[in-house]
């Protein structure tokens, strides 16, 4: 988070706090909030999150990674 933060403040030091700080959130959340809906709705099952890794290139995050075979279904929910 902190290289993130990071690439943006150094490239965009105009655009300020506010904008660093929104863009570098917006960038870290978008690929887990997709995997999750599309996971709960399309898969009946629940992605582990707080096991998920993403990469990082040029202020962009692009790229995660999962573990196999530790996602929660349906049956287990109720």
């Amino acid at each position: 988070m902190q290289a993130l933060h990071a690439y943006w403040q150094k490239h965009f030091p105009e655009a300020g706090r506010s904008y660093w700080s929104v863009r570098s959130w917006e960038l870290l959340i978008w690929q887990p909030v997709l995997i999750a809906v599309t996971a709960v709705y399309g898969l009946s099952a629940i992605p582990p999150l707080q096991q998920l890794t993403q990469r990082l290139d040029k202020g962009i995050v692009a790229g995660y990674s999962l573990p196999a075979g530790c996602w929660f279904r349906e049956a287990m929910l109720s």
